[in-house]
């Protein structure tokens, strides 16, 4: 959302574009309470350290976004003398902070990860860990599919963020499925001494894909808290 947005959308498109958003990050909040109460109790069910790391990174994200659906409002109150450039840097500060804690909820699963290799890696039970996280990877692909329409229809960098942390909940639960089915087929093979490391491998490759994504969106959102080289329709 760019910060002369406010000075020229009509008041009714603002209300429309609020309502929208607000709709679409309650969804986001509800859909992660549920998913950090499922993946909490399925973890000290089946002792699976990666679902209690999932629980631990959308624990993050529901707390972030039960504050958005707070500031949103603010996001869209038009210029005035005494704000002259508005309330948008609310938005890039937000979006600072979210992406930093985003990116600190990887590092340390990625500690975690390293040191769970280094102790001998996980056994658990691979077929019940790998139809769980099939079923939040599904269930998570469809609330991308509602985030994806919603963030074409509002230009907000909040949305989009939310996009793409759903984006990499799909990718991790379903990377998570196919690695516990991976391990649970190798059990039974002479190469079972791998199966333990199934995991923190996709764990890895997963960190590794979000992490450039994460890092951009934090270094641009500090870009616009200090104004640092505007884009070219800021500065017309």
């Amino acid at each position: 959302m760019e910060q002369t947005q406010g000075a020229v959308m009509p008041k009714r498109s603002r209300n429309q574009e609020l309502q929208t958003e607000k709709r679409i990050l309650q969804l986001s909040v509800f859909a992660d309470v549920c998913f950090v109460v499922a993946e909490l109790l399925f973890a000290f069910a089946s002792h699976s350290q990666s679902v209690l790391m999932d629980a631990a990174y959308d624990g993050a994200e529901m707390l972030m976004m039960a504050a958005a659906v707070c500031l949103t409002p603010l996001f869209y109150r038009p210029i005035s003398e005494k704000y002259p450039f508005g309330y948008a840097q609310v938005e890039s500060v937000f979006t600072a902070v979210k992406s930093a804690m985003m990116l600190s909820v990887m590092a340390g699963l990625t500690v975690n990860v390293i040191q769970t290799m280094l102790s001998g890696g996980a056994h658990v039970a691979y077929g019940a860990v790998s139809m769980f996280q099939l079923l939040l990877g599904l269930v998570s692909l469809c609330i991308l599919g509602v985030m994806y329409v919603g963030a074409r229809k509002v230009a907000s960098p909040i949305l989009q963020t939310e996009w793409m942390a759903w984006r990499l909940d799909v990718l991790y639960s379903m990377g998570m499925a196919a690695a516990f089915f991976g391990a649970k087929v190798l059990k039974d093979t002479s190469l079972a001494w791998m199966a333990p490391y199934v995991d923190q491998v996709v764990a890895l490759l997963v960190v590794a894909f979000a992490l450039p994504g994460a890092a951009k969106m934090f270094f641009g959102a500090v870009k616009d808290i200090f104004l640092f080289a505007p884009d070219e329709k800021v500065l017309e």
